[in-house]
């Protein structure tokens, strides 16, 4: 049952029973019908997330090449002292790039 099931369900055998009912009431019913919605939900989610756990992929030889020197970049800026400036992650992104580039064209070159 989904979940827009459910909550018409109760609902309208709720408006069955009750002739007379008050606003407060009926907001009880929607309330608890969405609760217990939610929860449907929720399960249906967890089966599906379960079943679609994916072998990853192996890593690219770019994001290995990131990865490795991107530590690097990190310690060498760590190890700066307090006064001087320390590049942004941005900048740090920049320089990985460029040596990226350099590796790609010295390879070429051999």
């Amino acid at each position: 049952m989904s979940f827009k099931e459910l909550l018409f369900t109760n609902i309208e055998k709720f408006l069955e029973e009750n002739e007379n009912y008050t606003k407060k009431d009926l907001l009880s019913v929607v309330s608890k019908s969405f609760d217990e919605g939610k929860k449907l939900v929720s399960k249906k989610l967890k089966v599906k997330n379960v079943k679609e756990e994916k072998e990853k992929k192996p890593l690219t030889a770019y994001q290995v090449f990131v990865k490795t020197t991107l530590k690097t970049l990190k310690e060498r800026e760590d190890a700066k002292a307090e006064g001087e400036d320390k590049l942004k992650q941005k900048d740090l992104m920049k320089e990985v790039g460029e040596l990226w580039k350099a590796s790609k064209v010295s390879k070429d070159d051999l």
